[in-house]
Formats: C-alpha cells, sequence, structure tokens
C-alpha cells in the first residue's frame, strides 16, 4: 500500500472520521491494499516506473505535480492522501464493480472520439474526494496522455 495504517489514522482523524477509528487494524489494512489497487488501475500518473520490477506505479522518475517535479524516492503526500480517503469509500462502497449501469452508453463514435451517456449515469463509478486528491499528479482517471510528434 502507499499508505500506512498511521498514515491514514492521522488523514482520518483530522476530518473527525470515525468510522476508520472503528475498523481493526487488519480492516484497514486490507482496505489500504484495496485502494491502493483501485488508484493504480483507475489514474494514469505522469512520469515512468522508477524500476521495472516494482509492482507498483509508485515511486516514480519524472513525475509532476502541477508542472512541479516530485522527488523520485518518496510517495507524495496527496497520493497517501487519497488512499486514506478511498481506504475509507472501499469499506462501504465497491471501488471497482464490474462493468457500467445497464444501459447507460446511448452512443459511441470512434472517429470523432464522442460518447453520450443516459441522463444522470455516467457510464463508470467516479469518486470525486480521491480524484481532487490526485488532482495535478494524473492526467486523468483512465486517461492516456497524447503527444504530437
Amino acid at each position: 500500500s502507499y499508505a500506512a495504517i498511521t498514515d491514514a489514522n492521522t488523514y482520518h482523524a483530522a476530518l473527525g472520521q470515525a468510522a476508520w477509528a472503528a475498523l481493526s487494524d487488519a480492516a484497514k489494512e486490507q482496505a489500504l491494499r484495496k485502494a491502493t489497487a483501485f488508484i493504480d488501475w483507475r489514474f494514469r500518473f505522469y512520469g515512468e516506473k522508477r524500476t521495472a520490477e516494482q509492482a507498483l506505479a509508485w515511486p516514480r522518475v519524472g513525475a509532476t505535480d502541477y508542472g512541479w517535479l516530485v522527488d523520485d524516492a518518496t510517495i507524495p503526500v496527496k497520493l497517501k492522501r487519497a488512499v486514506a480517503e478511498a481506504a475509507l469509500l472501499s469499506v462501504t462502497s465497491d471501488l471497482t464493480p464490474n462493468g457500467a449501469p445497464e444501459g447507460a452508453v446511448l452512443s459511441e463514435t470512434v472517429d470523432v472520439l464522442s460518447v453520450t451517456y443516459a441522463p444522470g449515469q455516467s457510464g463508470a463509478v467516479r469518486f470525486k474526494s480521491v480524484e481532487a486528491l490526485l488532482a495535478g499528479l494524473s492526467a486523468s482517471s483512465n486517461a492516456v496522455r497524447i503527444v504530437r510528434s
């Protein structure tokens, strides 16, 4: 996990999240691991993995936070906070449900890259609190940076 139990305890205590404090250490560790897997799956971070052998996306070389270079030997505090936030969400929500809501996509166009969703549905579960915490470190959720050559 990108965040230790102590990191998550500090984060949630500062926000008065009693639900986190009520969990056992084993449940907290499991939630932190789920949250880390979710974030690695859902977000595309700037830079590259520090080594090819590492299991997780961080630490990274060439990573930036709103354009500022991130130390390649550390895990950013905002990433630890995002993992803590997602960990608590994982206790009450399925972070990675299988498939989009039934009938969510009304139309798709490949050439123009256009998608139309049914009213009130996005086609994917989003956790805006986690997205906000990771703003600056990632291009966006499930996005690929395109560079003109």
